[in-house]
């Protein structure tokens, strides 16, 4: 009986523990994505090379048009909890980014 219970109760912990360690690896390279993006760039370059630049490493780009003060390159893991990691870019009147930094928030 106890093989039995050893055999019913195993396999369902041995996956929940590899679900949780996969879900830390996810967050972790997502943190280093983002964070390695958000230090490539640079003052001053243009708020469009900025965005063609996140759609190319893969980041989902929110825009709210030329005369929005923020561009925010982001990725998404799901866990427990749906975790954002955002390098957000402000930018001049001109178009040009003035400074990015990174940030995180939970949802």
């Amino acid at each position: 009986m106890n093989k039995r219970r050893f055999s019913l109760v195993v396999p369902p912990v041995l996956a929940l523990a590899g679900a949780v360690l996969y879900t830390q690896y996810r967050l972790g390279q997502a943190t280093d994505d983002v964070a390695a993006f958000c230090a490539s760039v640079a003052t001053g370059l243009p708020a469009r090379a900025f965005i063609e630049r996140a759609l190319a490493a893969d980041l989902d780009v929110s825009d709210s048009g030329p005369d929005a003060d923020t561009v925010t390159a982001s990725r998404s893991v799901y866990g427990w909890r749906k975790e954002v990691f955002e390098c957000r870019a402000a930018r001049d009147g001109a178009g040009l980014v003035r400074r990015a930094e990174t940030a995180h928030r939970i949802e």
